[in-house]
């Protein structure tokens, strides 16, 4: 055996690799470490997904509550203007035209 295949005790070694080669890892370690990689990735899209579902909820619920005071607040508006501006037939058109601001 070659001088640079062995140990200092003579037992056979394997080669050494060129410098900044890695070492290649046998197929079952690469598969196991791909597997692992495949499960690490799927457990954060579940977590990504439920994150994503909390998020939904949570806007839905803002929007529907911002929804809610749109409204009410147009209804005050509306009340308040039936209050200030009478039916007369000379302030119709302001009347008209103040409820097409409000419900726009």
């Amino acid at each position: 055996m070659d001088s640079e295949y062995t140990d200092l005790f003579g037992v056979a070694t394997t080669p050494p690799l060129p410098k900044g080669a890695k070492p290649k890892a046998p197929p079952l370690e690469k598969l196991a470490k791909l597997m692992d990689e495949a499960s690490s990735l799927e457990a954060r899209i579940e977590a990504t997904e439920a994150g994503l579902a909390r998020i939904r909820e949570r806007l839905q619920s803002c929007t529907t509550e911002t929804i809610d005071e749109c409204v009410a607040i147009r209804r005050e508006l509306i009340a308040f203007l039936e209050t200030c501006v009478p039916e007369e037939p000379r302030k119709r058109k302001i009347r008209e035209i103040l409820l097409d601001t409000i419900l726009d």
